[in-house]
């Protein structure tokens, strides 16, 4: 993360001619990586990704920058806006999509979200984190069983991943059983 500040000061000064703007601008960014996620540096911070972009409208890795640190922070329908516009210059970038995806299941659009996943999936089928997140949002759509079915692919991909196990309700103890069976067995 702290290189991705420091490649994010780097790009906007390669885009302005204010080296003061972009300190400015990418400033409470550094507090972020070097302190950690507080909420108060979050909160300070939120409001810091769009005079990033003010002074280079057109880097795209301080619009993402700027749509993860709004999610983060529960700004979800400017979050939105923001990697909307990423995908507008990106639009099959996998990390784009995925945020995208985080940010409108957040918004209530749930349709759009699962669309996002299954396409991501379809690329990615080995990604235990987007199998989880597919199957909230199936689960959120009230579609039992598929989600089931991607908790499943999920575990199966990557057997530590704790919070597929605690999502699914109902399941039967034998195939979880079987499952850390499996998992015990590869030494990767």
């Amino acid at each position: 993360m702290r290189n991705r500040t420091l490649n994010l000061a780097a790009g906007c000064r390669a885009h302005s001619a204010s080296d003061d703007a972009v300190l400015r601008a990418t400033g409470n960014f550094s507090k972020l990586v070097v302190n950690g996620p507080s909420r108060d540096t979050l909160n300070q911070t939120s409001s810091e990704p769009a005079g990033s972009l003010e002074v280079a409208p057109s880097f795209s890795a301080a619009r993402y920058n700027c749509a993860l640190l709004l999610q983060i922070t529960e700004d979800s329908p400017r979050a939105l806006v923001q990697i909307e516009q990423c995908l507008e210059a990106d639009p099959e970038k996998p990390s784009y999509r995925n945020l995208a995806a985080v940010i409108l299941s957040r918004v209530g659009e749930f349709d759009r979200a699962s669309e996002i996943y299954a396409r991501l999936l379809a690329e990615y089928p080995e990604n235990a984190r987007v199998w989880l997140s597919y199957g909230h949002v199936l689960k959120t759509e009230g579609r039992q069983e598929d989600s089931v079915q991607a908790y499943r692919k999920s575990i199966e991909r990557d057997p530590q991943l704790g919070e597929a196990y605690w999502t699914i309700r109902g399941w039967p103890l034998l195939f979880v059983a079987s499952i850390c069976a499996k998992s015990s067995m590869s030494f990767n």
